[in-house]
């Protein structure tokens, strides 16, 4: 199963840019069989380093802002680690059950959880290599906060986007609410932990 899953990683990446890049035949690169969606969540294992990597970033970041009232800016302890991680990989797919069957999808669960999981494993990858380059200082804290606060929120939103409408296949304002549902209540659990 890792040699696999290790397997699945290239082709996983070049689907994924045919499809932002609105290209045919990306469908090709995800194996949507039962056995391939359950391997498409190996690449939660696959984003472990880089995801403590993060971790590590975003506390650099955070022991390195001015005190709010003199008060030192509190950083991630392991438990916000760890609850992140699960958040990331488990909240999804039972959102996403539930999404299909109000949709009426039920059938295309399996190929939207493969390029789901496949285009978390990229995002948090451009994710943890925005925050490297930040600990490595080549960008500032302004950068940083630019980046999380704008540019990831949007793109993030357009890649779900374009995964569920590639994936379920439906008219683009359908694709628009099933991307949406599971990020407002990704931010909803964020509030709650």
């Amino acid at each position: 199963m890792i040699s696999s899953s290790l397997r699945d990683i290239k082709p996983a990446l070049i689907g994924f840019g045919k499809l932002m890049a609105y290209q045919d035949g990306w469908r090709d690169y995800f194996d949507v069989s039962t056995a391939g969606v359950l391997r498409s969540f190996s690449a939660a294992i696959w984003s472990l380093p880089i995801f403590i990597l993060y971790y590590f970033c975003v506390n650099y970041f955070l022991s390195g802002l001015a005190p709010v009232d003199g008060e030192p800016i509190a950083t991630l302890g392991l438990l916000d680690g760890v609850l992140t991680f699960v958040r990331i990989w488990v909240a999804f797919p039972i959102i996403a059950f539930v999404t299909v069957r109000i949709l009426g999808l039920e059938a295309l669960l399996g190929p939207w959880l493969s390029v789901h999981n496949w285009t978390v494993f990229i995002l948090l990858h451009f994710t943890g290599f925005v925050w490297l380059i930040y600990a490595a200082g080549l960008i500032d804290e302004n950068g940083v906060l630019i980046f999380n606060g704008f540019f990831y929120p949007v793109v993030r939103l357009f890649v779900h986007y374009r995964v569920a409408e590639g994936a379920l296949g439906c008219h683009w304002t359908t694709a628009l609410a099933a991307a949406g549902i599971p990020l407002v209540a990704d931010w909803l659990l964020i509030q709650l932990i």
